[in-house]
Formats: structure tokens, sequence, C-alpha cells
């Protein structure tokens, strides 16, 4: 019977060493239906249940053992090592102590204990620990790897690879020395002996998925990208059971922006995992990239049900929200994540960000200003604070901010976005360097990974034309009203891609439609959907209607969409990168002398840049100076530009033209409820009453608008940022724009239009002779009503609104570049 005992256990044994653990497990239960109070097998079965995950199990046998002999010391470590497991560290604790107490010499047990200590997160404790046990046994190397994860932990990178090198020593092949290793080597960015020691696991065990996993990390970060995707494939094919590979695999595809790529296999961890918060974060991520944001807020919502503490979620949810126009749930939600974390940089910037866009201004400048006071360095955040003051005409220490702006441009630092810097430096080279700041900081690609070929001749000269502003809130789509009608569909094929959805039943958007045969909706694409889908058209030519403006794309041109790509018209300056081949100027906008202030080759219309549509639409109605609340015989001067190109010294010079013109009054645009008040001060401030300062309400109808501007005498330009569209319709309702021009883009806007239009009386490039004209207009009506017949006349006879012209011409310069 003794005899037949040991046969039993030692194949029981056998199989268990043999890591044949099922097989194992029924052998053991057999004899422990013979021999239930049998120490050994109930310590062997209960080690069994532990190695196999099977924690509660493996306590059961455990306690059965210790209740028939309290006194052998390895029964309280394994049970201990159970109790760590079901996270019961009180238990753990105290069970490892009874065997440290049973036998005051037993390593083994200080290295559980360690471990106990590890998972409590009380790194200290757990170091002194480990160093006992391997002061009990010096050549103990699974300590010393153990005290270097823990050293790892607490990031004394050191110490840590000390620590794993001591058990290197001892045993040579010890895979998880060498895996932990490599990992702290990539911690410290020494990459290539990262690699070194992940491929020397591999070459020691070809089938070590952990292996290919981290070295495929490394290879990630040095770019390796085609070495990194294979040594993330063989991980999963050696193991696919790994949720952690499957995430790990689409971060690689988030980083290269292929959103798709990555999606198919966070659903297969998510599938292994649905309750990975990091999972449903990454997964949530992609669709917002690829701008499906509903099902990103699905995804983040369920986040959110595992966890609620973390502000970044509520952030993105912020944005999501912010995406499909729901102010109120993107509100809340940055709201939120400034309550978790108040500290959060970015739920503040956000939600200014969100309430810039929706015109809450003075709460924006708020929001702004506390991100500031918690990190001054913040990419771009002190432009965008000074930007958004602008927009309502705080002028504080205006000065000084600007000059520290400056400095912080010459040192090449992330300051001012370009847009912004446009209205307040006449400075072409600074306004080049903050684009290529900007350009260099935000646009990876810079045609580096442009492969594409695009050899294959098509029988019409595609070209595609890129905007979010097709629509008729926006400037840019009144100005380019005629292009696409007056294209000549037999020599060209056009395309349109629109960023922004608007309502089909827009006036503008229905005209575009109509005359542009590839129109593409594009709003809720990711950049490589974009990239994909303009490469398959094979365009000869982009053209970038944005620029550097709001709702742009400029991603997709960096990635590169045809073979040659042009900056025009909604961004009035260099876009500072290498990826735009030409910008579309004329003589005035861009002298010869100032293309070295351009990234790109300049195409030089004959007339004016400004596209302008040959006809607009003019109210019917009766507007009158009584139904604008302006006083009849007064002498109206105006400006309808954005409240952000008034700086202070255009609003000096407009004080000094009131002060000397009796009878006048100054009609400006009604931008925003503090702009107002700020300006009504501003002029408090300078001795004018306010009732000599008017503002004109927006009005549904463009058509109205357009009406008012027959009831101002003489339209005072702004400077360094000149009046674009609002010049463009003052002139074509005969009402003269008096302007400044300076060296920038922006700054000889109005020189290009008054050129065209052979009104050199109206050009200024001082603000003594602004001032002074402008004085001297209002007290010579004859002369100014000479001159405004003279502007009538020449509108029906320059090019300036001559559409079809502007658009054969436009048409030559493409197939200039094409050939």
């Amino acid at each position: 019977m003794q005899e037949d005992f040991k046969i039993k256990i030692a194949t029981a044994q056998k199989f268990h060493e043999e890591n044949k653990l099922n097989l194992a497990r029924i052998e053991y239960k057999k004899l422990l239906k013979q021999f239930p109070k049998n120490i050994d097998i109930l310590y062997l079965l209960g080690t069994l249940e532990i190695q196999s995950n099977n924690f509660k199990n493996g306590t059961y046998y455990l306690l059965k053992a210790i209740n028939l002999n309290p006194n052998v010391a390895p029964f309280y470590n394994n049970l201990a090592v159970a109790y760590t497991e079901l996270s019961n560290f009180k238990d753990a604790l105290f069970y490892v102590n009874n065997a440290i107490t049973i036998k005051n010499n037993y390593y083994e047990a200080y290295n559980t204990k360690a471990n106990i200590y590890f998972k409590q997160k009380k790194l200290d404790e757990a170091i002194d620990s480990y160093k006992k046990a391997i002061s009990l046994n010096p050549k103990y190397f699974e300590a010393y790897n153990n005290l270097g994860v823990a050293y790892k932990e607490i990031k004394k990178f050191a110490k840590a690879e000390k620590s794993f090198k001591s058990a290197l020593d001892i045993n040579p092949n010890y895979l998880s020395a060498l895996l932990n290793l490599g990992k702290n080597f990539h911690l410290v960015d020494r990459t290539l002996e990262s690699i070194k020691i992940f491929e020397k696991v591999i070459e020691i065990n070809p089938n070590c998925a952990e292996a290919y996993i981290n070295l495929a990390k490394v290879l990630m970060i040095e770019e390796q990208y085609t070495l990194a995707e294979n040594n993330f494939k063989k991980a999963i094919s050696i193991d696919i059971t790994q949720d952690t590979y499957y995430n790990d695999f689409a971060i690689y595809y988030i980083k290269l922006k292929k959103y798709n790529d990555a999606i198919t296999y966070l659903e297969k961890a998510i599938k292994l995992n649905s309750n990975s918060y990091e999972y449903l974060k990454n997964i949530g991520i992609c669709y917002f990239n690829k701008n499906n944001f509903y099902k990103s807020i699905d995804y983040f919502k369920k986040c959110l049900s595992l966890d609620k503490t973390f502000p970044d979620i509520y952030n993105y949810l912020g944005h999501a929200f912010s995406s499909v126009n729901k102010f109120t749930d993107a509100r809340n939600n940055f709201l939120k994540s400034i309550e978790i974390d108040p500290n959060f940089i970015f739920g503040h910037i956000n939600l200014g960000n969100l309430l810039k866009i929706n015109n809450k201004l003075d709460e924006a400048i708020s929001s702004y200003e506390k991100a500031l006071a918690l990190d001054e360095n913040t990419e771009f955040l002190k432009g965008v604070l000074f930007n958004t003051k602008m927009m309502v005409c705080d002028w504080n220490d205006f000065e000084s901010k600007i000059n520290q702006l400056k400095v912080s441009i010459q040192k090449k630092q992330q300051a001012i976005r370009p847009f912004a810097m446009l209205s307040i430096a006449d400075n072409p080279k600074l306004n080049k360097l903050v684009a290529e700041i900007f350009s260099n900081f935000y646009f990876t690609d810079k045609n580096y990974d442009f492969k594409h070929s695009f050899n294959k001749k098509n029988k019409k000269i595609k070209i595609a034309y890129f905007s979010s502003d097709f629509n008729q809130n926006h400037p840019v789509a009144h100005l380019i009203n005629e292009l696409f009608e007056n294209h000549n569909s037999k020599s060209y094929e056009i395309f349109a891609f629109s960023f922004q959805a608007s309502s089909e039943i827009d006036v503008f958007r229905k005209k575009i439609r109509k005359f542009v045969k590839h129109f593409y909706d594009v709003e809720d694409k990711s950049d490589d959907d974009i990239v994909s889908i303009s490469r398959k058209l094979n365009l000869d030519i982009a053209v970038d209607l944005n620029g550097h403006t709001q709702n742009a794309r400029t991603s997709i041109f960096s990635k590169r969409v045809a073979p040659v790509q042009i900056n025009f018209l909604g961004f009035p300056g260099t876009m500072g990168s290498n990826f735009y081949d030409y910008i579309i100027a004329d003589k005035f906008v861009i002298p010869e002398e100032s293309k070295i202030f351009y990234n790109e080759k300049v195409l030089y219309m004959p007339n004016s840049y400004l596209i302008n549509p040959s006809f607009r639409k003019v109210s019917n109605n009766k507007i009158s100076k009584k139904s604008e609340g302006l006083p009849e015989k007064s002498f109206v001067f105006c400006c309808f530009n954005n409240s952000y190109k008034i700086l202070p010294n255009i609003h000096e010079i407009w004080s000094n033209i009131l002060h000397q013109v009796e009878n006048s009054v100054l009609w400006l645009a009604d931008t925003n409820p503090v702009a107002k008040k700020n300006l009504q001060c501003q002029f408090v401030k300078k001795n004018i009453s306010t009732d000599r300062i008017y503002f004109a309400k927006r009005l549904p109808k463009v058509e109205d608008h357009l009406e008012r501007y027959k009831l101002a005498d003489l339209f005072l330009d702004t400077f360094p940022f000149n009046a674009h569209t609002t010049a463009c319709d003052a002139l074509y309702l005969g009402l003269p724009v008096l302007t400044i021009y300076g060296k920038s883009f922006s700054s000889r806007v109005g020189l290009s239009l008054l050129k065209n239009l052979s009104l050199d009386e109206f050009i200024t490039n001082n603000e003594k002779d602004y001032q002074e004209k402008a004085i001297y207009f209002s007290k010579n009506i004859d002369k100014l009503k000479e001159l405004k017949q003279k502007l009538k006349l020449n509108i029906k006879t320059t090019p300036l609104f001559n559409s079809k012209l502007y658009t054969k011409n436009l048409e030559d310069l493409y197939k200039k570049i094409i050939v």
C-alpha cells in the first residue's frame, strides 16, 4: 500500500513538474480521496491551484493542511501568495509573518512579503523585504529581479539596472530579468541596448511573445515602423489571448494615424477584456480622430461607467460635444474636468476655446487666464489670450504684451498662432517666422512620407478646392460665389471638399453644388480618409482655401493630396511650410522684394489677387439712416471690420478725425457686446461722446447688410490687417475705402483693391496722411462725390469685379504650373 502511494504521488508530481496541471490535479484528487488528511497532497494540490490561478481553491486546500499541521512554514507562505492575488493583503501579511515566525531565515517568505507590499504600492517596505531575502540568500536571483522592478517603479533606473544585472550574473538566461532590463533601458532612452536585450531573449526563447511586443514598442519609437509592425504581429501570433498586446498594436496604429487599423485591434482587446478603461478610451479617441463624434461619445461614456475620476475623459467628451455643436453638453463636461482637477490646464483651455467660438469672449478670457496661471509656457496660449482680448478691444498693457510676444517669437517659442499675428504686426519677416514655428509644431509629415505617384495624365486638368467655408455665413463663400460656374468645363474637372457641413438650403452651398459635379462632404472623415479619397482621384492641383484659419485641415496637405498644392484666399500670408508649392497673389500684396518672406513660390495674378463676384444681390428693402438710428445730417465714417482689427493706433486716429470733423459719426460693426462696451469707454477717454459712435447689428440677410453701405460716406480701413471682403462690399456699393498700406500681405489688400480701381486718391502709407485725407474728404464733399462717380464708373470698366476674366486668368496660372 505504501509502495503504491509512492508510485501514484510520484506520477502526479511528474505531471506537475511538466506543467501538465490538469493531469496532475486528477491524480492528486484521486489520492486525496484515499488519504483525505495527507498534508503533502493537500499542500501540492493547493500549490497547483495557485499556479492555475484558482486562488480560492488554493486557499481551501492550504488551510486544511495548516489545520492538520500548523508548524509548516511553506503552507503559510503559499497561502500568503494566494491571498495576495486575491488582493486580501491583510490576511496575506498575517500568513507570511507566520511563515517567517516558524522559519526566520525563510528567504522565499521575505520575497512574498515584499510582493505584498509592492502590490499595496508600499515600495519602501517592499525594497527592504527584497533586500532581506537577498541577505539571507545572495544567490536568490528572483529577488534581485523583483528588487529591480521596485526600483524601476520609483524611477531609480540606475539601481534597477544594477539589480537586474545582479540577477543575470547568477542566471544569465533568466528571461524575466532580461525582459525587465530591456524595459529599463527603454525607459531611459537607451533604445539600442534595449533592442539588443529583447533580441537576446528571442534568441534564447523564440516563442517569447513578451519579448516581441517590447521589441516592437522600442522599434516604434525608433521609427522603424515596418520592423515594429512585424514584431507586433509575431507577438500576437504566439499568444492570441493577451488583450494588452492588441492594445499595444492599436497604439502603434494610432501613432501612425491609421485609426481604422487601430480600431480593429482595439475591438479584439475589448472582446477579451470589456472592462478596460484604457481600451475604451483609446477606441473613443480613434473614433474622435475619424470625426465620428457620436461613436466616440458612446465609448467615452462607457469609460465613465467604469471610472468617473479622470478629467481627461470629460475633456474628450467636451471636445466631441463641441464638434457636434452641443454647447451645453460640451461646457458641462469641460467644467466637470476642472471640478475633478482644478489644475487640469487642458480643461481650462478647451473651455476657453468653446466659449470663444460661441462668442462668450469675456468668459473665454477668464478661462485662458486661469490656464496661463497654471503654466505660462503652454504652447500658443499667450497668443490665444491676447487675440481674444483684441476681439473685445481690451488694450491694457497693449505695447508691453506685443513686445513680450515678439521676444518669444524671436526665441522661436510657440507664442502666437499665424492668423492672430497678422492683426498686430506689419512685419512679413516676423509673420513668416510665426507661421514656420506653428507648422513645425503641428504638422510633422512635411512631405517626407509622400510616395504617391501622380504620373497618370488626365484628359482634363483636375482641380480640387478644399474649404470649411462653403456656406453663406463666411466671406470666402461670398468671394468665390461665381468661380465654379465660370470654370471652363471643357478643359477643367472641378472638385470641392467641404470640411464643415452646412444646411442644404444654404444658398451659397446650393450654388456651389450646382456647378461642381464632384462635391465631397468630408466633415466626418479622418485626415487619412480624405487623403485616400483625394489620391484616388488623381488630382493635378489642390487649392487650400483655409490656410491658417478656423476649421482648417492643414494636416491633409502635409501628407500631400496632389502634386501641386496652393495656398489661396483664406489666409493672407505664408503657410510657413514646405508642402505648399504656391501662393496666389498680385504685385501689390507681394511686391518682388517681399517674395523672400514666403515659403511658397508666388503666382502673380495680372490684376488683384482677390476674387470677386461680378454681381452682389442688394436688398430692395428701404434702409435709411433713421431705420439704422444714424443722425440724418451727419457725415458717416464707417468700418465694418472685425473688432480684433481695431488697434489703439487706429482708434487714436479715428478719435482725432471725429474731433476735427463736426457733425460726423463713426459706424462700426457690432461684433460682440464686450467689444462694444470697451470701444465706447475708449472713445469717452478721448472725449468723444458715445452718441457719436454707432454699432451696426448683424442682419440675417446679406443683401440687407449690403444695402446699408449706401448710408455711409467714407469707409475707414484698419491697419495692419486691412479689410478684405468688407472693403470689396463697400467698393461695389460705391463707398470709397480709405486705406493705409504697409509691408505685410494683410496690410496691402486695400492698396491692391484701390490700385485695380485706379483710385490712388484713397491710398496712404502712413497714419498722418490717412488722418488728413479722412478730414479732407469729409470737408470737401464735392471732391468726394466726384471720386464716388469715378468709383462707380471704374467698377464697371476695371477688372476687379469681372469674375469671368478673373477665372480665365486663374486658369492660365494653373496651366503654367501644370506644364
